[in-house]
């Protein structure tokens, strides 16, 4: 094995699928946080119009309702798991190319 081949394989076999993978997971996490439910900015707009309710009464229910939909944590939860994919995936890629395989 030549140290071309050493290297190529590090890169196509290492490299490229885990920055792959986690492109995929920012462009995955980007367009979950700009995909807002229709429904939930109907509800954001109603509660903020309400002119029965207070600016404290108005706060402090944006922040049960960021509470209940858990929406930031989603995205995290999302963009972790895969990243650990990515991870388990090049890995495996690379096991199976031989990367790890002595001659």
């Amino acid at each position: 094995m030549t140290l071309e081949t050493r290297r190529e394989r590090l890169i196509y076999q290492g490299a490229v699928p885990v920055i792959a993978a986690i492109a995929g997971a920012l462009a995955a996490t980007w367009f979950q946080s700009a995909n807002i439910d229709q429904a939930q900015l109907a509800d954001i707009v109603r509660l903020i119009s309400d002119p029965k309710l207070s600016a404290d009464q108005k706060i402090q229910a944006l922040n049960l309702y960021k509470e209940i939909t858990d929406r930031p944590w989603y995205i995290m939860r999302n963009l972790a798991t895969a990243l650990g994919f990515a991870f388990m995936w090049a890995v495996g890629a690379a096991a199976a190319g031989g990367y790890f395989r002595k001659d």
